[in-house]
């Protein structure tokens, strides 16, 4: 083939070959595409200045039959279903990422709870364990003021399964007795009261 450059004077010689049309392509017309076409600009030479590829890529086009206004409809149909194709993908990427967001909130929602079930049970745990420190605080107050040891025990004996409430008992015999005034009721009340 041969093609000028309208700037150079020059005349330069192309093959089919370095213009990137294979014998096959030029056999099949209707098996030209868009794709196609956008290889064979691809794989033109760089030093081919644009104008005289565009000559070059259209008489080769035109000698295989193919119009270039069938190719220029062939484009626009190719790009609007490209542009449907990315719709559909960005719509879907769209969902995938509301859907993952969704499912995201929803653990985060199950974990606040949790952590919240957590802080709960912890927070109702130490007010127990608190409590029985400051049982066991009574428990060295009592210790400390009758001077018992942690062995000692003054108890009737512990039976299992009972409660944990000791009984102390009396380990000495105590004088004490207890006057109190006759009432209406006691003995020799009515007695003493007719000697007055």
């Amino acid at each position: 083939m041969f093609s000028g450059d309208p700037e150079n004077e020059g005349t330069a010689v192309y093959s089919a070959e370095e213009v990137g049309l294979a014998e096959q392509e030029t056999v099949e017309p209707r098996g030209f595409t868009v794709e196609r076409a956008a290889e064979v600009i691809r794989n033109l030479p760089p030093e081919v200045p644009h104008s005289s590829a565009v000559r070059i890529v259209r008489g080769t086009l035109e000698a295989a039959g193919i119009d270039v206004a069938d190719l220029a409809t062939s484009t626009r149909a190719r790009e609007s279903k490209l542009n449907s194709e990315i719709e559909l993908s960005q719509g879907r990427i769209q969902e995938l990422n509301d859907n993952t967001e969704e499912v995201i909130r929803s653990y985060e929602l199950e974990i606040r709870k949790a952590r919240e079930a957590r802080d709960l049970g912890i927070s109702e745990e130490e007010r127990k364990i608190s409590e029985a420190r400051v049982g066991l605080e009574d428990v060295e107050k009592v210790r400390d003021f009758f001077a018992l040891s942690e062995g000692e025990h003054a108890t009737t004996g512990e039976l299992p399964g009972e409660d944990d409430t000791q009984v102390i008992e009396r380990t000495d015999e105590d004088d004490t007795e207890i006057l109190r005034r006759p009432g209406p009721l006691s003995e020799g009340y009515l007695g003493e009261n007719r000697d007055r």
